[in-house]
């Protein structure tokens, strides 16, 4: 499972991030998508903001109630130290991020120049018995997972992440899922 138990704030606690979390991260930091928010945790570029939404959002995607993790992030941040702080958000994208498992060599990629047709996707997804709405709560590495799963999905071109998430974003528009909602701390 694509969690992290570790010590933070006096105890062991459970944070995981969903597709749903990552959104708020990526808003709640500025529209920074989650690969730049990475690449700073990773280089030692990353702001408070960063190390702060990735903990709070973890703690969220870890069965935490949003007005409890907010809490606790308001209260508590400043008592931790800050390395401390960064190696869990650290090592929680890091786990993000390698739950995508790499496509094999002998799988088909499909013409790059073929942008992926989100209609088929979620079409697809219907008839397994997904709704649009359901896919905002998956981790992206499910989603990956369930479209190279599907039939023909060997064929298929999987979006990338910022593809899913512009997938994401036009179901919004287009009503048939609700916007994240980001509070600030």
């Amino acid at each position: 499972m694509n969690e992290v138990i570790e010590e933070w704030a006096g105890r062991e606690r459970t944070f995981r991030l969903q597709v749903g979390q990552v959104l708020d991260i990526e808003e709640a930091c500025g529209g920074v998508g989650i690969g730049e928010i990475f690449l700073r945790m990773g280089q030692g570029r990353y702001t408070l903001h960063d190390v702060m939404f990735t903990l709070r959002f973890g703690l969220i995607g870890g069965g935490m109630e949003s007005a409890e993790a907010k809490r606790l992030i308001a209260q508590r941040f400043d008592t931790v130290p800050l390395i401390t702080s960064w190696e869990v958000a650290h090592e929680l994208l890091i786990t993000l991020m390698s739950g995508v498992p790499p496509k094999t060599d002998d799988a088909a990629t499909g013409d790059p120049s073929e942008p992926h047709n989100a209609g088929e996707i979620f079409a697809a997804f219907v008839q397994l018995g997904i709704a649009p709405q359901d896919v905002r709560g998956m981790r992206y590495a499910d989603f990956v997972r369930l479209c190279r799963a599907l039939p023909g999905g060997d064929k298929a071109k999987v979006p990338s992440e910022a593809e899913f998430d512009a997938m994401v974003e036009r179901a919004i528009e287009m009503g048939a899922m609700d916007a994240p909602k980001v509070d600030d701390l």
